[in-house]
């Protein structure tokens, strides 16, 4: 673990959860619908982030490069951590689980919404909001483009160079936000044989009552699938093409049983938050 002079920290191992769709949900698993690059990998991540996102789960990002299981380069992907003034261990972990962070596989994203960073929030919030956008992107190589993701839907920006730091990219926007709403930015480039990609943790807004994100019956539905999908390969013992491994399949029939037991559990919740 390392850090930088604006109390950014980074760790350069950890399981990567994050990296998003274009808020469009469907039947078909991540596999199906992706192809197996670094991109594919990255948007497969996105889908399922947003999907979780949306049914209110507030999961933080973390990284890792899943190296030998995707087909992603050994260190792709890191995290940084916005701790401020304290660079302990304790401190740090602690912004990480807050969600005061950004996973890249080089360029730096900053995020501030209406003053906000990543991991903070606004509580009894009034709606209709004016929110307030700046985005900040640091790279080596040249930026136009990045994107605003709002309840998983995203919004493109154009990036404009400073005059003063040739690898340092602005953006800003208005978004009028109509009730609880997650606000994160990304930016997703292909560079040679891989992307460059950059993504931070969600910004919360959330009504006076302090009620969930308006449910998606398509992304319900998304995350309906990819649960039967694994109780189908822990029931059969093997993933569903047949051939390549999965950490759903167990030889000791008791923790088959539990994780059947935590599946059918996830499965029920799902269903109950079905909208009509």
């Amino acid at each position: 673990m390392g850090s930088t002079s604006s109390g950014w920290q980074i760790i350069t191992s950890g399981v990567l959860t994050a990296t998003p769709a274009r808020g469009e949900f469907g039947p078909t698993t991540p596999r199906a619908k992706y192809p197996l690059t670094c991109e594919g990998f990255a948007r497969a991540g996105f889908e399922i982030y947003y999907a979780l996102l949306n049914l209110g789960l507030p999961i933080k990002l973390s990284a890792g490069s899943a190296y030998g299981v995707q087909p992603t380069p050994l260190g792709w992907s890191r995290i940084y951590v916005h701790t401020a003034t304290d660079s302990s261990p304790e401190a740090w972990f602690k912004a990480l689980e807050a969600g005061h962070s950004f996973v890249t596989t080089g360029p730096m994203i900053l995020l501030r919404v209406n003053g906000l960073e990543p991991g903070e929030e606004q509580r009894r919030t009034r709606f209709p909001l004016q929110a307030e956008v700046q985005l900040t992107l640091l790279s080596t190589v040249p930026a136009k483009t990045a994107e605003i993701i709002v309840n998983g839907r995203a919004q493109t920006l154009s990036l404009t160079v400073e005059a003063s730091n040739k690898f340092c990219f602005h953006a800003r926007t208005t978004l009028t936000l109509d009730s609880s709403s997650w606000i994160a930015a990304r930016y997703l480039a292909t560079h040679g044989d891989t992307i460059e990609l950059a993504h931070t943790s969600p910004i919360y807004f959330w009504n006076q009552n302090f009620l969930p994100l308006p449910a998606s019956r398509a992304g319900t539905e998304y995350l309906l699938g990819r649960v039967d999908s694994l109780i189908r390969e822990a029931r059969a013992g093997r993933s569903e093409n047949g051939s390549d491994s999965t950490s759903n399949v167990f030889d000791n029939p008791e923790i088959r049983h539990l994780t059947l037991q935590y599946l059918e559990q996830a499965k029920k919740s799902l269903v109950l938050k079905l909208p009509p």
